[in-house]
């Protein structure tokens, strides 16, 4: 019988024939398949490649998919503040309005960091999403301009109602700061929204950024230019904002409807114990007729004593001080306690709601 030339089988091959073999009948070719296995084990092996299709390349991120990654960021800041809510609920109480300022520091930390050069440009949410913020030669942003970017877009978010907490700001400069603030807020969106030649917003232009989808392709950013009536809108709304709170603050302004709420706004932040308020009108839906629902909320410290007589005095105040008070169908005072950081907050309230004559009884101002 011929010997077989076992250089020409497969490894797989020459193991089944090892298998089959009969080892003392045919030894030498035993020996010369072992021989031929351990030549095969020693070859150095090719590893097949996978050819891969062409890079596509880092265009601008879409709209939606940039509010998608903030969306995810969102609820990872809300579960931070959550835990730090947890872990520190009696000091935050004590900050009062100062409470969101500790957010936007947090906030401005969570996004500034890791949107540089130090997290690569991206965020938890950005990174999940396929995004990356760089600069126009396609490099992270340095350290201080991330940090400058994320200030900018949680500003308005976390400080622009601060102002009106200080009474001993004038009054113009605080309703004017507060709007102004508001408008910022207003631009980011707007820029965001309908600057689709580059989808730059306001932080992203303050700092010559741009979100571009993360792809190992090359850089293909828009040649074009920001439209310049967009820069038009955005500085028009700034000023808008800021002279809309300048002129709510006028005298004579208390004599409408909304400077009559700022007016008891300011009024009740002023009374001892009371660290922040908000006054709104709403509609009774159920009786048919207008708005004719005074809400007022007053924020105060945990250790306020007695919060019905406090209650008393507000509603007082609110019917002294808003015009049309004495038309309001109920007027209700709600006295609050806790903590609000803006990526959390915890509330304990208590309601105390009479109508306008009820208010006037006796034990009643």
């Amino acid at each position: 019988m011929d010997q077989p030339d076992y250089s020409k089988y497969s490894e797989p091959e020459l193991r089944q024939i090892r298998k089959h073999i009969d080892a003392d009948r045919y030894p030498e070719r035993v020996a010369e398949i072992e021989a031929r296995l351990a030549e095969l084990a020693a070859a150095p092996r090719e590893i097949p490649t996978v050819e891969e299709g062409p890079a596509l390349p880092a265009t601008v991120a879409g709209v939606w998919r940039r509010i998608g990654a903030f969306l995810i960021d969102s609820l990872i800041l809300a579960l931070i503040g959550v835990i730090i809510g947890a872990c520190l609920r009696d000091q935050l109480m004590g900050l009062g309005p100062w409470g969101r300022v500790l957010g936007f520091v947090i906030s401005t930390c969570y996004f500034g960091v890791p949107q540089s050069r130090i997290g690569g440009g991206q965020s938890l949410g950005m990174r999940i999403l396929g995004l990356r913020v760089i600069r126009p030669d396609g490099a992270p942003l340095g350290l201080g301009a991330a940090a400058l970017r994320a200030a900018i877009f949680c500003l308005a978010y976390f400080l622009s109602g601060l102002p009106a907490a200080f009474t001993s700001l004038n009054g113009w400069v605080a309703s004017g700061l507060s709007m102004l603030l508001f408008g910022v807020s207003f631009c980011v969106f707007y820029l965001l929204l309908f600057n689709r030649k580059t989808r730059q917003s306001l932080h992203d232009l303050a700092v010559g950024a741009f979100v571009v989808r993360a792809t190992r392709g090359p850089l293909a950013l828009p040649a074009a230019h920001i439209w310049r009536g967009h820069a038009a809108v955005v500085a028009a709304s700034l000023v808008a904002f800021c002279v809309a709170g300048v002129w709510m603050a006028r005298p004579g302004a208390t004599d409408t409807a909304l400077g009559g709420m700022l007016r008891v706004q300011h009024v009740v932040i002023e009374l001892p114990g009371v660290t922040g308020a908000t006054v709104m009108v709403s509609a009774n839906l159920g009786d048919g007729g207008g708005f004719n629902l005074l809400n007022i909320n007053a924020i105060v410290d945990a250790s306020t004593p007695d919060r019905e007589a406090l209650a008393r005095r507000i509603a007082k105040l609110a019917l002294k001080n808003y015009a049309n008070a004495k038309q309001m169908k109920t007027v209700t005072v709600t006295i609050t306690s806790g903590f609000d950081i803006g990526i959390a907050q915890f509330w304990q309230s208590q309601n105390y709601t009479h109508t306008p004559q009820e208010w006037r009884v006796a034990g009643l101002p």
